[in-house]
């Protein structure tokens, strides 16, 4: 990214690195005032305030920083330096305030305050006051980047939900209509049966059917054997005018409906179509080649309201085998091999043949899942679960891994609850207990108690912390046919727990196995896990809600990924996708394991029936230091990298719930409408930044790509917050835009093609939109935390977390350098630098400018080495002032005759503290100038130093060598992609300096400018979003 002088925008949290800054129209007492008529563009960010060459813009600049720049008594007043304190307490009581408020919000309002004072005293007592700060900071900090404000939101309610994103809406309706005629989709076959209770509402499906945009149908409605003539004579009478609608009494078989080979719509009940149902089920099956095609659906009462909405996991066929979650409405494309899944003497009068004849014809084909809500019940249809054959305490043997490190106090109820209460055979299963480094006495005594037990071993892992590593090891000490991997803070509550598991587990198409876990006090520990929610990472579905709660809608199921809490799997399906992947040391390594069984073709099963306590993670911290974050962030990107399919579309989790908290519905839904899939001639592309006012980087950048992307015919609509004094981008919709949920709302709502991201906190919104709409990140950059104190190195992590996290979901990356893409540790990011052409180069017309100014300022003998960085206290090591300082010293020394021909000029943004300080050290200071005087300095100017220690693209340096000066830089990754000379060494840039000093007058005769034109960026830019929409 370019430097905190050069450097783009972030964040909207600019308060952090805007608190030294003057008060509006203050000026320190320095360098004297230039003028000049030449204008320069600027270019500098948001809350990394890069400019153009630097931090040395003007009073006007100042004044449009963020409210919090403290307003200095005059300098040398006797207040100044009591203000100063005084403003940083203030300022640091106002950032806990902040973050005490943000934490009382969490929970949907609900704060744990005996959990959280519990808390507070154990950081305090190892920590410190600071740590408690630090954590409370960090906290706040992530939740207000990670879009705390959708973080924190109610939940929609559902007819809030419609009203946002239902697809009837009228331009949805063009657009489907459009895409209907441009295929030739086949007739559909209605098959719908009522009941008794379902007559009176025969006329509202008929209405249904008729508002199709797809008109090739033609419907059976079945009616009961037992419906009375006079009902059925009404209803023929009522049907007469209908061609397309014959009538029919139950008692036919249901495959005989199917015999012909036509797409047949089977409904049961009353099952009201909107429009859009026929046309989006058939395309889905013509597309797919499926031969069940089921929809999302919800209930619609008599006025008209619709409630209760079904959203659907994709195809599960255990599922459906004991529970018709697929619904009474559902498209049979084609014949169905029905020989292959034998159904019975199947009618419509069988209340269990609709169930048994879809779960068959799941079984004999491809099964399509369409996510959108296609029809709606006119009344409640009550559906119960199937139950499963009670499980056999007889069958394969039996291996349970129990890692342990001490903790005998967890570990015996455990193993008692294991050898009391289980069903299954005693001599079909074993306990072995790791023990990875126990150190206790006690814990000693009780492994020589369990070495006397029969079907209990205690085998020592004498090796660092590695769950993967530790429970591979046990699964290679045994030969039995099933393996359990448990937590040592479990306890069995259900005596078939095991039975269950693996009754499960033995079944050939089966991967990992999981079950319902509860916390001590009877609430949901998991439910199993939803993969892609809380921001792209894995969340347990209804964690700690009572049980009882979801009794109704939890079923044995399909699961993409369980807690590793309690697993069972086959030892040959365990070894076949590799065991426990060591690279995942701590976090992480169940779920890569059941997305390894996935990918191997397994499918894995959690049950529904609540079989042990879990105290969740007794054994170790939480991950909750900076260390245990960065781990698990680390670990995060592994695993997604690896399986990003899952973390844009759990098979097991609806698209329509949220991807922020599990079950809540989604804003916006994952899902992308059929109508999109058509090939637009002009593409639209949603540009999304935190900050777009004049004077700042980014948005310069993003005004020269889009200029490129609208010449080439590209629909492009600025997304971000909104600014006073914006740059002008031609051509072009402008959307107000706070957050990367608002952004992602808005594109699912308004067809985007393709999301550009410049800035957090936008990086997120692949986390969001399911993978549907491609999305390029294009990286600036951020510095080391470590060269900021708090609160600014706890928001510089976070974002550095926020962007590895969504990195792996993101389908491009793009950085503005090779050190930025160095730094991603991302070899998908492609490089497309940035370029000065836009900036003021040199000219022999200058040369009068130049001898003005160098008059104005008494350097007409001198020789001017120039420095432009942001100077406050704070951040002076980070941008190498010091080492400079230490140059003005030694040069001193080294060459005492040159000496006296030096000045060091040193502009940009500082307060007039800050000024005394660095006028101290030796420099004379421009502080706070506007671009023309910047120029003006650049001009009179006769080498340019840039010793920061990081930068990701120095505008200083690209601004210095568009107007010809000789520049030497600190040898980092970013300043060798220039074609200038670096060091880490004084003395050697001492002796550059003293060269420099020598040839002074041929340099100025020869002066000549090197400009990077952005013609040619802006055009690698729009090939490589060209490329991301080709897909």
């Amino acid at each position: 990214m370019p430097t905190l002088e050069e450097a783009p925008a972030t964040s909207p949290n600019a308060v952090f690195l805007y608190r030294t800054g003057v008060a509006a129209g203050a000026r320190a007492k320095a360098g004297p005032r230039i003028g000049a008529n030449a204008a320069a563009d600027t270019f500098r960010c948001h809350d990394m305030a890069l400019r153009r060459g630097g931090d040395a813009g003007g009073a006007q600049n100042v004044a449009e920083a963020p409210s919090s720049v403290a307003l200095y008594p005059p300098e040398g007043h006797r207040l100044e330096s009591l203000y100063m304190a005084i403003d940083k307490i203030r300022r640091r009581l106002r950032t806990v305030r902040y973050a005490t408020r943000m934490l009382s919000k969490t929970s949907n309002g609900r704060l744990n305050i005996i959990r959280l004072a519990r808390k507070t005293i154990s950081v305090g007592r190892s920590e410190g006051l600071s740590g408690i700060k630090t954590r409370i900071v960090t906290l706040a900090l992530a939740l207000q980047s990670k879009d705390g404000s959708a973080l924190l939101s109610p939940p929609l309610t559902y007819e809030a939900w419609l009203d946002r994103f239902d697809i009837l809406k009228d331009q949805h309706l063009r657009a489907a209509k459009a895409h209907h005629r441009s295929l030739d989709l086949p007739e559909i076959r209605i098959v719908s049966f009522i009941g008794h209770s379902d007559v009176p509402l025969v006329g509202r499906m008929v209405e249904g059917w008729r508002s199709s945009i797809h008109e090739r149908w033609n419907a059976v409605l079945v009616l009961p054997n037992d419906l009375s003539e006079s009902e059925t004579s009404a209803l023929r009478a009522r049907l007469a005018d209908e061609p397309n609608i014959t009538i029919s009494k139950g008692g036919a078989r249901l495959e005989a409906l199917l015999a012909e080979n036509q797409p047949t719509l089977l409904c049961r009940g009353p099952v009201l179509l909107n429009p859009l149902s026929l046309y989006m089920l058939i395309e889905a099956a013509v597309r797919t080649g499926a031969s069940l095609v089921y929809a999302d659906n919800d209930r619609m009462d008599g006025d008209g309201v619709r409630r209760d909405p079904q959203f659907k996991p994709q195809y599960s066929p255990l599922y459906l085998s004991h529970f018709n979650y697929i619904g009474d409405c559902v498209l049979v494309a084609g014949k169905p091999d029905l020989d292959r899944e034998p159904i019975g003497a199947a009618s419509f009068e069988d209340p269990e043949a609709f169930d048994r004849l879809i779960a068959a014809i799941g079984a004999s084909g491809k099964v399509e899942h369409v996510p959108f809500v296609l029809y709606h019940m006119l009344r409640t249809v009550d559906r119960r679960a199937r139950p499963f054959p009670a499980p056999s305490d007889h069958g394969p043997s039996v291996s349970i891994i129990i890692p342990t490190k001490d903790g005998v106090g967890y570990l015996r109820p455990c193993i008692e609850s294991i050898l009391e209460k289980t069903s299954y055979a005693r001599d079909l299963f074993e306990v072995i207990v790791l023990d990875n480094n126990s150190k206790l006495d006690e814990t000693r005594d009780y492994f020589g108690e369990l070495s006397r037990l029969s079907n209990v071993r205690v085998i020592a892992y004498p090796h660092k912390f590695n769950f993967s590593k530790i429970n591979n090891f046990g699964a290679q000490q045994t030969e039995r046919d099933i393996l359990v991997f448990l937590n040592n803070d479990t306890v069995v509550i259900d005596p078939q727990w095991l039975s269950k598991l693996v009754a499960q587990a033995q079944r050939e198409e089966t991967g990992v196995v999981g079950g319902k876990l509860l916390f001590p006090d009877g609430t949901l520990q998991h439910a199993g896990c939803a993969a892609g929610v809380g921001m792209g990472t894995i969340r347990h579905l209804s964690n700690h809600r009572p049980a009882e709660d979801i009794v109704d809608r939890d079923h044995t199921r399909e699961m993409t990924v369980m807690t590793g809490a309690c697993f069972a799997i086959r030892r040959s399906v365990f070894w076949d996708v590799g065991g426990f992947d060591p690279i995942l040391a701590i976090t992480w390594n169940d779920a890569k394991l059941c997305l390894d069984c996935l990918a191997a073709g397994y499918r894995n099963i959690y049950i529904a029936d609540p079989l042990l306590i879990h105290d969740e993670s007794k054994t170790r911290e939480r991950d909750n230091t900076r260390e245990t974050m960065a781990r698990f962030f680390d670990e995060a990107h592994y695993t997604r990298s690896r399986y990003r399919s899952y973390f844009f579309d759990d098979p097991s989790y609806s698209p329509n719930l949220s991807a922020e908290r599990a079950g809540d519905l989604a804003e916006p839904p994952r899902v992308r409408r059929p109508w999109l899939r058509a090939e637009r001639t002009r593409k639209k592309i949603l540009v999304l930044s935190s900050v777009y006012k004049l004077g700042f980087g980014v948005p310069l950048v993003i005004q020269q790509h889009v200029r490129k992307l609208v010449e080439l015919g590209y629909e492009i609509v600025i997304g971000g917050p909104v600014a006073e004094r914006e740059f002008a981008f031609p051509g072009c919709e402008r959307v107000e835009l706070s957050s990367s949920k608002e952004a992602a709302v808005y594109a699912f709502c308004n067809d985007v093609d393709l999301i550009v991201c410049h800035t957090p906190p936008f990086f997120t919104i692949p986390t969001l939109i399911g993978g549907h709409i491609p999305v390029l990140s294009y990286d600036y950059g951020e510095p080391s935390a470590d060269f900021f104190p708090e609160p600014t190195r706890s928001y510089l992590i976070e974002v550095e977390d926020q962007k590895r996290s969504a990195a792996s979901l993101t389908t491009q990356l793009a950085a503005i350098s090779q050190a930025v893409k160095d730094e991603t540790i991302n070899d998908r990011a492609v490089v497309v630098g940035l370029a000065n052409s836009h900036l003021p180069a040199w000219s022999p017309m200058h040369r009068p400018r130049r001898q003005r100014v160098r008059q104005a300022t008494g350097w007409e003998d001198r020789f001017v080495v120039l420095t432009v960085c942001r100077f406050s206290e704070n951040e002076r090591v980070y941008k190498g002032l010091d080492k400079i300082a230490r140059m003005i010293r030694e040069f001193a020394y080294l060459y005492p005759e040159k000496a006296d021909r030096m000045a060091w000029a040193l502009a940009g943004a500082g307060s007039a503290h800050d000024v005394a300080q660095v006028e101290a050290l030796g420099f004379t200071v421009f502080p706070n100038v506007p671009d023309e005087e910047l120029t003006d300095l650049y001009t009179a100017a006769d080498a340019y130093l840039g010793f920061s220690r990081w930068e990701g693209y120095n505008l200083g340096i690209s601004q210095a060598l568009a107007m010809g000066l000789p520049t030497l830089a600190s040898d980092i990754p970013a300043h060798r992609e220039f074609p200038i000379a670096t060091t880490g060494s004084v003395l050697a840039a001492c002796k550059w300096l003293t060269n420099e000093v020598d040839r002074q007058d041929e340099t100025d005769r020869n002066r000549k400018a090197t400009v990077y034109d952005w013609e040619v960026s802006s055009t690698k830019f729009a090939d490589l979003v060209a490329i991301t929409l080709a897909g």
